[in-house]
């Protein structure tokens, strides 16, 4: 049987491998640390992969395991599907071999009637494998898919997404999630921590990163090149769309710190459980008696991303605001539900050209 999830924008999870590591700060309070900790006893599926101390949340140890008796999983799927691949690890993650990647690309090659969602914080490593030609020629002159299935790159039923909580985790992913092969690219906002602007990145060239100028009209500014509009107007950056980024997730931490969470308890509950004394069919109209409600920072960083979305054209999917657990605060915004997901991809998608 496939292995159900409460994940709101897939059906069902594939994890034909365990354990990672850190590679960003949305990964300090990892949901799936918190599960593989549970089963992380002697004799146990996550024995070595994570440790934890009684002050401090569980951490991954780095070691991954490889499960190949799960590759062919989905096979025994017949009806189709949405199958989140690694939801518990990554499959980008460096203990992962270059074969058995392969190994799982086949699986999705056999299965056409599944659509597969890989979402990874390695998206470079993604890149150099799908546009590496001899992993390609090994892929494509594997016996069972010459026999079962015509090899077509990028994978027709393949979506690939990278995870970003910052702005400095968009600026890393999107060249080389722009440059990896797909028909559908996604980015996940999971957790979200801070506003995001979508419509610049930073100049290729680097002048982001020089010292800023020391004396002259554009002291205290970072250099710029004048190329692709890295001008005075916004030094260091270039215009950029959502354009080739066909889908657009976001939600709140769960089970983190305060400070880091979407949401505030609602000060105007308690007065609200007062009046319900007195009258049972009073809910408080500020938290619809959820207890928690957004922050204001917080609802502005996904209000701005909505918006972005929209204007693009982006099917956007909000999947809570989080807080103490993911559906504590729900997930509404602006009194709606976005559910959005990717539809049809235009043909012009599938060229890939540097960025």
């Amino acid at each position: 049987m496939p292995n159900t999830t409460p994940i709101p924008w897939t059906d069902v999870t594939w994890n034909p491998t365990r354990g990672c590591s850190a590679a960003a700060p949305g990964c300090h309070y990892c949901y799936a640390t918190r599960y593989a900790h549970r089963f992380s006893g002697p004799g146990q599926p996550y024995e070595g992969l994570v440790t934890s101390t009684p002050t401090s949340h569980p951490r991954w140890t780095g070691n991954v395991q490889l499960l190949p008796t799960r590759l062919l999983q989905p096979l025994h799927w017949r009806k189709p599907r949405r199958i989140f691949i690694c939801s518990l690890s990554d499959l980008f993650h460096q203990g992962v071999p270059d074969t058995f990647i392969r190994d799982v690309c086949r699986t999705i090659t056999l299965t056409p009637h599944h659509t597969y969602q890989l979402l990874t914080k390695r998206p470079e490593r993604a890149q150099a494998l799908f546009r590496n030609q001899q992993w390609l020629d090994g892929l494509e002159l594997d016996a069972d898919i010459s026999t079962h299935a015509r090899l077509v790159w990028p994978l027709p039923n393949l979506w690939l997404g990278a995870s970003a909580s910052t702005q400095h985790d968009l600026n890393h992913i999107i060249p080389p999630l722009l440059n990896a092969p797909a028909t559908i690219r996604f980015i996940s906002f999971e957790p979200l921590l801070g506003p995001v602007d979508t419509d610049t990145r930073p100049c290729p060239h680097g002048c982001a990163d020089q010292a800023p100028d020391r004396s002259g009209p554009d002291r205290g500014k970072p250099p710029y090149c004048g190329v692709d509009g890295c001008d005075m107007e916004t030094p260091g950056r270039i215009p950029f769309t959502l354009e080739r980024i066909h889908w657009v997730i976001a939600g709140g931490e769960s089970g983190g710190t305060a400070n880091r969470a979407l949401v505030k308890p609602c000060p105007r509950l308690r007065w609200d459980t007062h009046a319900r004394g007195r009258d049972p069919s009073i809910t408080c109209d500020h938290c619809h008696d959820t207890r928690w409600i957004p922050k204001t920072e917080a609802l502005a960083w996904v209000s701005s991303l909505r918006d972005q979305c929209t204007t693009a054209g982006i099917p956007f999917f909000f999947k809570g605001w989080g807080g103490p657990t993911q559906q504590a605060a729900g997930d509404l915004l602006d009194g709606q539900q976005y559910h959005e997901l990717p539809t049809q991809v235009s043909r012009r998608y599938e060229t890939v050209t540097d960025v």
